[in-house]
C-alpha cells in the first residue's frame, strides 16, 4: 500500500519542527506539534509543552502513542517506497548506461564518442544524485525512529509504572499477570501470588497526615524490592494494596518471603520527622492450578487477604486451594 506524500511531507515537517523548537519527539510534543501543522490547533507558544501540572491520563497517552507509532508506520513505508524507486532508478540508468557505452564500443566517429561521453557522464551524475538524496531520506528516517523507538519504550515504561512508588500499576498488571500463567503452563512450572495491605492505613493518614500516608507505601515498596527475587514482581493494586507474582515458587517458598518481608518491617518502623512509625500487612497467598485464569487467582488471592484481616492483621493466610 502506498502511502500519500502529503502524510509522509506532514509527518516529517512535524518532527522537523519538534526539532527546530528544541523539543524531544514524546509522543504528547509529536502529537500537538503535528494537529498543529495540519491546522486542528495551535501551540500558543513555540516552546510549549504540556503541562506538568496537568497530567495526562492512561488514555490520552495512549492516544498519542498511537498517533506516534502511526507515524512510524508512515515513516518506515515512506523508506520503503524510497527505497523500492531507488532499485527502479538504478535499474533504468543502468540499462541506458549500458546502452551508452555498447553505442560507444561500436562507433568511430569523434562528434558521437563526444555526446556519448557526455550521455555517460550525465548518467552517473544522475545515479550519484539518487543514491545520495535516497541515502539522506533514510538516514534522517532512521534517526526518526531511533528516537521515537526510545521515546515509545519510555511511554510504555510509564503507562505500566505508579508514578509514586515505581511499583507496576494495576494496568501493568492486566497486561502481564496473564503472560506469567501462560509462561508458567508452559514450562509446567510454579507461580504463586500475594495480595498485601497495609495495616491500619487510614488511621497513619489521619494521625500524621497523607504525606505519611504516601512515604509509608514508598518505604514498603522499597523493602519488598530488597526481598524480591529479579523474576518476581510488584504490582500497586491499588490504594495500599499491593500485589507480588512469584514465579517457579511454591506455598513455603512465597511464605518464607512475606515472613522475611515482615521481619524487615518489624525491625525497620517509619522515619517520619520526628515520629518512628511502626508497618504491618495483611497478606493472602495462593498458588496457580489447573483451569485457573487471571480473575480466579486473583480472586482467591484477595479472599485469603480478607481473611488475614478479619483475623486480627498482620498474618500470612495461605488460600485452601493451595495448600
Amino acid at each position: 500500500m502506498r502511502v500519500s506524500s502529503q502524510i509522509v511531507k506532514t509527518a516529517r515537517a512535524a518532527l522537523h519542527l519538534l526539532t527546530a523548537r528544541g523539543l524531544p519527539p514524546t509522543p504528547e510534543n509529536y502529537a500537538r506539534v503535528y494537529r498543529e501543522i495540519s491546522g486542528e490547533s495551535t501551540m500558543s507558544s513555540p516552546d510549549q509543552e504540556v503541562s506538568p501540572e496537568t497530567p495526562l491520563s492512561v488514555e490520552q497517552k495512549l492516544d498519542n502513542s498511537r498517533e506516534l507509532v502511526e507515524l512510524i508506520r508512515v515513516l518506515v513505508s515512506a523508506v520503503s517506497e524510497q527505497a523500492e524507486h531507488l532499485a527502479v532508478d538504478l535499474d533504468q540508468h543502468s540499462r541506458s548506461m549500458r546502452q551508452s557505452i555498447s553505442d560507444l564500443q561500436q562507433t568511430d566517429n569523434k562528434q558521437e564518442i563526444a555526446n556519448l561521453l557526455q550521455i555517460i557522464l550525465g548518467t552517473a551524475q544522475t545515479l550519484q544524485n539518487s543514491v545520495d538524496e535516497a541515502q539522506r531520506e533514510i538516514t534522517c528516517s532512521r534517526q526518526m525512529l531511533d528516537h521515537m523507538r526510545e521515546e515509545l519504550q519510555e511511554t510504555r515504561r510509564q503507562l505500566l509504572l505508579d508514578p509514586l512508588t515505581g511499583a507496576r500499576n494495576r494496568f501493568g498488571m492486566e497486561a502481564s499477570l496473564g503472560q506469567e500463567i501462560a509462561r508458567a503452563r508452559r514450562s509446567e512450572g510454579k507461580l504463586a501470588i500475594t495480595m498485601v495491605d497495609l495495616d491500619h492505613f487510614k488511621k497513619l493518614n489521619d494521625e500524621y497526615g497523607h504525606e505519611a500516608g504516601d512515604l509509608a507505601l514508598v518505604y514498603f515498596a522499597q523493602l519488598c524490592r530488597a526481598v524480591l527475587r529479579e523474576s518476581d514482581t510488584l504490582y500497586r493494586y491499588g490504594g495500599e494494596e499491593f500485589l507480588i507474582t512469584l514465579p517457579e515458587t511454591d506455598v513455603r517458598g512465597a511464605t518464607f518471603m512475606l515472613e522475611r518481608l515482615a521481619q524487615m518491617l518489624a525491625k525497620s518502623p517509619l522515619h517520619y520527622k520526628e515520629h518512628l512509625i511502626g508497618l504491618t500487612f495483611s497478606a493472602g497467598l495462593t498458588c496457580l492450578k489447573e483451569g485457573d485464569t487471571p480473575q480466579t487467582l486473583l480472586a482467591r488471592a484477595d479472599a485469603a487477604m480478607y481473611r488475614a484481616k478479619q483475623e486480627g492483621r498482620n498474618r500470612i493466610v495461605v488460600d485452601e486451594v493451595a495448600t
